[in-house]
């Protein structure tokens, strides 16, 4: 008899969400776990039942990284361009904010995870 999603869900998602916790930070963690397991449960038929489930899985959660990361740099470019925080949509940009989205965007990753984990005003 096969593995059961539900099985692998229970298994698995702690160990992942803290992987991820570790790469993106919580709150990012939890969007892409999820988004994990939703992914995976879509495919769940096409999961050879040979292959172990950890790899694939993990294998979800860095493609779903990557594109995490280039959306995080796609907002601060345009921040950058146009002064305007494209989270908060600010009407007036703080002055130097160009400047350091520009910035941003050009910091490796994990620097940049640091950066904004310690110093960007919430």
């Amino acid at each position: 008899m096969g593995r059961s999603f539900e099985a692998a869900f229970a298994a698995e998602f702690a160990p992942l969400h803290r992987y991820l916790a570790r790469r993106v930070g919580p709150s990012a963690a939890d969007e892409l776990a999820a988004e994990t397991f939703a992914v995976a449960f879509r495919n769940w038929d096409r999961l050879d039942p040979e292959r172990p489930v950890r790899p694939w899985l993990y294998g979800i959660a860095a493609n779903l990284m990557r594109h995490h990361w280039r959306k995080e740099r796609r907002m601060l470019r345009a921040y950058a361009r146009t002064g305007v925080d494209p989270v908060f949509a600010e009407d007036h940009p703080e002055p130097g904010s160009r400047e350091l989205a520009a910035a941003l965007a050009e910091l490796r990753r994990d620097e940049r995870e640091i950066l904004l984990l310690t110093a960007w005003p919430s």
